[in-house]
């Protein structure tokens, strides 16, 4: 029994070989941010937090099963959900 949380999960995930028990269980969830600064400065902090999402939702649909399972529509719908744009949410 055990967890992987946070940043672990992204660890765990890159990992060639990835065992878990069954009763064991991973967090995993949007990173936060705080930033301030001038209307410019706060853009590009924009910028730079989006790519980021995208960077780590790159990162697990590569290092995971979850992109050989779906097809092109669905991993769409996966990264929408994972980053908060899905319309649904």
């Amino acid at each position: 029994m055990g967890e992987i949380v946070s940043a672990a999960a992204m660890i765990f995930v890159a990992g060639d070989e990835r065992v878990m028990s069954p009763n064991s269980s991973a967090m995993i969830h949007h990173f936060s941010t705080m930033t301030g600064g001038s209307y410019p400065e706060l853009v590009a902090s924009r910028k730079s937090e989006d790519l980021q999402a995208r960077r780590i939702v790159d990162h697990f649909l590569k290092n995971s099963t979850v992109y050989k399972q779906l097809n092109k529509s669905r991993i769409r719908y996966f990264y929408l959900m994972i980053t908060g744009c899905h319309p649904e949410r």
